[in-house]
Parts: structure tokens; sequence; C-alpha cells
């Protein structure tokens, strides 16, 4: 901890994790091998999201599977033709714990390959699937050898793939061989008693009022930074499931999905989003 260095970085983000339905972590999920003969959601949710944002004239930053970047080349120029930004989730999405540290370099290069050559752009930053990074100082210390300028893996509460609370929501950078490398945490409204992660099934269930005044906190609490988070599953009404959840991970996974694409436009109309390229880090 005494190697990060916590800093300013007034403003609002708006991430999404393009993924598919059964993407679903500490899940029984089908086989990779079986991915291309399901139904997929990913670029229907995605188009409206991205028409969401269009109405505000807001940008987001889009952190896409390699592996549906390869399935819609197409809807991934479509995100960074309309001026927002392409970053890494990586191509399988798997918790970074249950995997060897080769397996995970290989998995996050190849989703950064195949992002620029879509795009054409250099892809800057990375989110671990399902937040999975238990040890957050080593793992943004291997993405500035791999090539990354930012990560957005924290999650500063309790969660079941990863999660660390001891870490405050205010964005950090550390220094490594004279590089230097930002985290841009999941913003979390912690008020000794409880926590309230600004994003997923969360915000799914808090109504717009108390979503609005919990922002308002985290803004303050943390110099006018604020980050917020989606998929692209989350915007839509209609969507195939998985049958053999848990009673507690079902409804975490599903609950308020009926008018989300709602609270997600009302979010965007009231706030300024931008991309985390463009925030003010960057831009100097």
């Amino acid at each position: 901890m005494n190697e990060i260095r916590y800093v300013n970085i007034p403003g609002n983000f708006i991430t999404i994790d393009v993924e598919e339905w059964f993407h679903i972590l500490n899940a029984n999920i089908p086989e990779k091998k079986d991915w291309e003969t399901l139904p997929s959601i990913a670029e229907k949710g995605t188009y409206k999201i991205l028409e969401i944002l269009e109405k505000s004239n807001n940008k987001a930053t889009f952190f896409v599977l390699g592996w549906v970047a390869e399935k819609y080349p197409k809807l991934i120029r479509d995100i960074s033709n309309l001026g927002h930004e392409i970053a890494s989730h990586g191509y399988y999405h798997e918790e970074l714990y249950k995997i060897s540290e080769e397996r995970w370099k290989e998995d996050v290069l190849k989703s950064k390959y195949i992002l620029e050559d879509i795009t054409g752009k250099e892809v800057i930053g990375y989110r671990a699937p399902g937040f999975s990074s238990l040890n957050y100082i080593e793992t943004i210390k291997k993405l500035l050898d791999l090539g990354f300028k930012y990560d957005s893996s924290l999650f500063p509460a309790k969660r079941e793939t990863g999660g660390n609370n001891k870490f405050d929501s205010r964005p950090f950078y550390l220094i490594q061989k004279g590089l230097k490398i930002y985290e841009f945490p999941v913003s979390v409204y912690k008020n000794g008693v409880f926590s309230i992660p600004l994003g997923g099934g969360y915000s799914r269930i808090t109504p717009i009022p108390l979503l609005r005044h919990v922002i308002k906190k985290v803004k303050k609490l943390n110099n006018g930074y604020f980050l917020f988070y989606l998929h692209p599953r989350e915007v839509l009404k209609e969507q195939p499931k998985l049958s053999d959840l848990p009673l507690i991970k079902k409804y975490k996974t599903y609950v308020g999905l009926k008018n989300y694409d709602k609270k997600v436009s009302i979010l965007s109309e009231n706030y300024n989003f931008v991309s985390i390229k463009d925030s003010s880090v960057f831009k100097t």
C-alpha cells in the first residue's frame, strides 16, 4: 500500500463490460466449445447502451472481451467510431486467481491485439473479469509490463469474485521502472456500516433518488471522482438465463432488469460522462 499515490481525478466515468449473458462467474456456465452455438445478446445490449449515450452526447469506456470482439468486429468499430474508448476485458472471462500467470498474460495480450487490430487504435486500459484480481498491486505492475497505462479492476468492497475493502474509492498511481500506471476503481459509498457499489446489481435495486444521493456523496468524498459500471445484458428486459443458479446468485444476477435501461438513461441525462482515456491525467 505504501507504493501507491492517491491522486485527484475529477470526472464522471461510465464503463461497460461487453460480454455475453452466459459470462457469469461462480456459476455452472456452458463450456467454451459450445459458446458459438448459443443465442447472443452482447451486440443488441451494447447498441442499446450506445443509443442511450448518444441521446445525451456522453462518452464511455467499453471493456470488451476479445471473444466477443472476434465475433462482432463491426460492433467494436462502431463503438470506437462514435468516440468511445475500447479497452480490454481479457479474452475468455476467467477469474485471474483460477488461471496461471502465463495463461493470464496470453489471455490479456490476445485481447489487446485483437481490439487494436479491429480499431486501429492503441488499447491502454484493462479490467479483470469480475474484478477478480486479488493482489491488485501485483496485477497493476504486470499490466504496466504488458504496455497498459491504466487498470480498472479494483472493487473496493467485499464481493464473491475479488474485491478489497481496504482500498479507498479514489484513483491512484504507482511508478515502476520509471513508468507510471493508474488505477481507476469502481466507486463505492461507505458510511462505516454498509457499502454501496455504484453499478451492477446494487444499482439495479437502488431507486434513482437514492442513487443520485449516493453519487453526490461519493463525488464529495473523492474530490469529484465517480465511476459507474454495467453490462449489455442489464439493459435488456428479455434475455436467455442460466437455469441452475443458487437462489441468492439468481437474485443478484437478474433482479431489477425490467426498468434498468430507463435508470441508465436518467443517469446519462443528468451527468456528463467521459471515457477514462479522456480523463485529465491522459490529457497532459
